[in-house]
């Protein structure tokens, strides 16, 4: 094993984040005198030595470096249930991963009591069958930034695996890293440790003549095309947030259930893409096909549509094609600060002039005007432009061909100007191109199970739904899918009650008319909304929560069928939910608070306490 230095990476990622920083680690791998292995996610443990045909045999000998974020309170990421269930097998003997060496990078928020609680458990497991931990558990806090403990963990991760590996191995990897760095004079830097290594491009880039291929609207498995059939702006102008309603036809029925999400293939900012073209002196019209060796990797298609479609021009730039851009500089102040930036003598000038202001590619060209990069460097180090998640605001039962979203327009400060976000700025488009009546694009969508966060199938469970903000949005589909079951059913149906919170009723209200028709025909027993800035004191749902609990507590401690569901932001929002009801719990139930809080946490293992939030990390 010495000599192979051979080391797999796998990732547990929710939102992409651990799967970025995965693919970014198994990357730089080859830059450090290591050899890489696969890089997959924990679900895909199968593709790897962790699984035998005898599972009585310890498993080979392997180099493990594992990703794993944490979403809600301790929830480990979709692609990762089958690994822990695979893990918990009784079959397996007490030392079967003793030949096995890691290293365990958590992501997570202190928001939340079970901070890390994926990386942890992995850990653990880890320990638990023989295998040997090779560097400190890093836990990221999204809190106050993932990069704080990022960075310096994959730093010190390269030592640590090469004095794993022997220390006689250290040294090559570092004189062959010194050994490409630009030599001359004016130029050179000084005094820089940890710069990357000159990228080294396996993308070949022709043009092309001849039929365009438009890949945009090209579908996989699982993808369907659609075309915006409706949309309205559910907020007021006087609001400063922006929230749409936007409703997506397909020529097929769809086939989901309610609290499922979907994922919409979006496009950069028409504006931001032909001002990097004009930096980069190229034609958008000109027609190109990228190669990956001998095979055709994409193309027939303009690079505008390249740029467009394929590549995230918006994310913060990262160290790799900083150091590219450093080599494609003719000043020399422009050259020495790029370096530096991509260096780890540099990581404060990082944090702070890229990873602060979310310093895009085309900041970095703007701020360092003499760096004109190929498209060629781009097209290889630019990380692919990912589709968007967007849980459903409708169900099948009502609209067979139709699935409608609800969105909030992101905006962020960027130097003199505010930028919308890349997805929901797209999707904003959109939006006002049908009010206007303009012909819209269609769009490429499929859809995702949202697992247990999906109504019950009976009628007579009664169930409370949360969701402040948009968090509203999936249990339109909740209230749909009832409204249906209980026009064709004889069975009487249980209680439903609903706590959304806003702003104001005048501003941001959202979907009032279709909940008020809810509550009017009985398919939503009860509705309560709390208005956080209509009076002196801001009330929000878990204080609505608090004032009706007698009722709460009954139903959670007296009722075994019964469920709540919250949806929405994962930070204090979920938090503030959880103490409200704790509180009930204690209130009502005579419960002490360490009671109060075992039973939450036994209405949420039993699947009666259910949650579908999102957040950074």
């Amino acid at each position: 094993m010495g000599n192979e230095r051979l080391v797999d990476v796998m990732y547990g990622s929710e939102t992409g984040n651990a799967e970025a920083i995965a693919r970014r680690i198994h990357a730089e791998l080859g830059e450090h005198g290591l050899s890489a292995g696969c890089i997959l996610p924990l679900n895909s443990y199968e593709q790897t030595c962790l699984s035998h045909v005898d599972e009585k045999s310890p498993v080979q000998s392997r180099m493990f470096v594992f990703v794993i974020s944490t979403y809600g309170d301790g929830d480990v990421p979709f692609n990762t249930d089958r690994f822990f269930k695979y893990l918990r097998k009784k079959s397996h003997p007490v030392d079967f991963l003793r030949n096995v060496s890691y290293a365990v990078l958590g992501l997570g928020d202190t928001n939340y009591t079970n901070f890390c609680n994926g990386s942890k458990r992995l850990e653990r497991a880890l320990k638990k069958y023989g295998a040997k931990n090779v560097y400190y558990r890093g836990e990221a806090d999204d809190e106050i930034g993932l990069h704080l403990v990022v960075e310096p963990w994959i730093d010190g991760l390269w030592d640590a695996m090469n004095k794993y590996f022997g220390a006689e191995a250290i040294a090559p990897a570092l004189q062959a890293q010194t050994e490409k760095l630009d030599p001359s004079p004016a130029k050179a830097p000084t005094q820089l440790n940890g710069v990357p290594k000159p990228a080294e491009l396996k993308l070949r880039v022709e043009e092309s003549v001849g039929p365009v291929e438009n890949s945009s609207t090209k579908t996989e498995n699982g993808e369907f095309t659609g075309r915006v059939c409706g949309a309205r702006l559910l907020t007021s102008t006087s609001c400063d947030k922006r929230v749409w309603h936007m409703e997506v036809e397909s020529d097929n029925n769809l086939s989901y259930q309610p609290g499922d999400a979907f994922s919409v293939r979006v496009r950069n900012n028409a504006e931001e893409v032909d001002e990097l073209l004009a930096i980069l002196k190229v034609d958008g019209n000109k027609v190109i096909s990228i190669y990956d060796g001998e095979n055709l990797v994409n193309g027939p298609e303009k690079v505008k549509d390249t740029l467009g479609w394929r590549y995230d021009i918006r994310s913060p730039a990262s160290k790799k094609l900083l150091r590219a851009l450093a080599d494609s500089s003719t000043d020399a102040a422009d050259e020495q600060r790029l370096l530096l930036w991509s260096s780890r003598t540099g990581r404060k000038e990082y944090e702070a002039n890229i990873l602060n202001k979310s310093a895009s590619l085309l900041d970095v060209l703007l701020g360092n005007p003499s760096c004109v990069p190929s498209i060629n460097i781009l097209l290889e180090l630019l990380p692919a432009l990912q589709p968007r998640f967007y849980s459903a605001a409708s169900a099948v039962e009502y609209t067979p061909r139709a699935v409608h979203f609800a969105f909030s327009v992101v905006e962020a400060e960027v130097a003199s100007s505010v930028r919308r976000g890349v997805a929901t700025g797209y999707l904003e488009d959109l939006c006002r191109k049908f009010i206007d009546g303009e012909r819209t694009p269609n769009l490429v969508l499929s859809s995702r199970s949202s697992g247990k966060f999906k109504p019950p199938a009976e009628l007579d469970v009664p169930y409370i739904m949360i969701g402040p903000g948009t968090g509203v949005a999936p249990f339109l589909g909740f209230l749909q899918q009832r409204s249906v079951l209980r026009v064709d059913s004889e069975n009487l149906a249980a209680d439903v009650s609903l706590y959304f919170g806003c702003r104001r009723r005048d501003t941001d209200h959202l979907y009032e008319e279709e909940l008020d028709r809810f509550v009017e025909g009985g398919t939503l027993s009860y509705l309560s909304v709390a208005f956080s800035r209509e009076h002196e004191h801001k009330v929000y749902v878990q204080d609505k929560i608090k004032a009706e609990g007698q009722q709460l507590c009954k139903l959670l401690v007296e009722n075994e069928k019964s469920r709540v569901y919250i949806c929405g932001d994962g930070g204090e929002m979920v938090r503030g939910v959880v103490e409200g009801l704790t509180s009930v719990l204690q209130d009502h139930g005579g419960m002490s608070k360490a009671d109060a809080k075992l039973k939450m946490t036994a209405l949420e293992r039993s699947d009666r306490l259910i949650k579908d939030v999102w957040y950074w990390g």
